[in-house]
């Protein structure tokens, strides 16, 4: 893995906002933008190109230059899968929270302070999750839902039920719970396998 800086502030952001992404020229971009346009500014933003082959790393470069004011840490690695490439980014964030999102997923811009309110309102949650609109060809279709589920039992018990790009957990939490699964085998539900392990050692909460 080569990390590069982007930006030159160095100091410790309270959210790393962490962007697997593999081949994703076509939508980076746009999930760039709605991290940059949150209205809540403490954040770093750091990608993980996981052995991409087309442009994702040139696009993500021009982003940077032209957002000099947003900290951005890019990663190189060869090809790993999701699971290696979130763990990259866990492994590179400074943030004490880990905001996910997937590379062509997108935030609405009060996310952040959304979540950044509750957690100073409860600051013993570890984990904290919400719903997602779903757009299909440009068009909201519907709502999902992923909650409340907070234990593990829940979780076990109705499936794969919290989306990573809605999720937000704390750093020292993902390393005490071993990050995710990088076993090939395990694409698509390498996130739910974390959450049933993080439930064990998180309080888990639900917006």
């Amino acid at each position: 893995m080569h990390p590069g800086i982007l930006s030159k502030d160095m100091s410790m952001p309270f959210f790393s906002v962490v962007i697997p992404a593999y081949n994703a020229e076509s939508f980076i971009v746009e999930a760039l933008d709605s991290v940059g346009s949150q209205d809540w500014p403490d954040f770093e933003i750091v990608v993980v190109d996981d052995g991409s082959r087309d442009r994702t790393s040139q696009r993500i470069i021009e982003w940077a230059k032209a957002h000099p004011d947003i900290r951005l840490r890019l990663c190189h690695q060869e090809n790993k899968g999701i699971g290696g490439a979130r763990n990259a980014g866990i492994l590179s964030a400074a943030g004490t929270f880990v905001a996910f999102l997937d590379a062509d997923d997108r935030w609405d811009k009060q996310k952040l302070s959304t979540i950044k309110r509750f957690l100073v309102e409860h600051p013993d949650v570890d984990f904290v999750c919400h719903d997602e609109r779903l757009i299909e060809g440009g068009t909201f279709t519907r709502v999902n839902t992923y909650g409340p589920y907070k234990t593990f039992e829940d979780l076990l018990f109705h499936g794969d039920c919290i989306s990573t790009s809605a999720t937000v957990v704390r750093r020292n939490k993902l390393l005490e719970g071993g990050l995710f699964s990088e076993n090939l085998a395990y694409n698509g539900v390498e996130d739910y396998e974390l959450w049933l392990r993080l439930s064990k050692i998180c309080r888990i909460e639900y917006l």
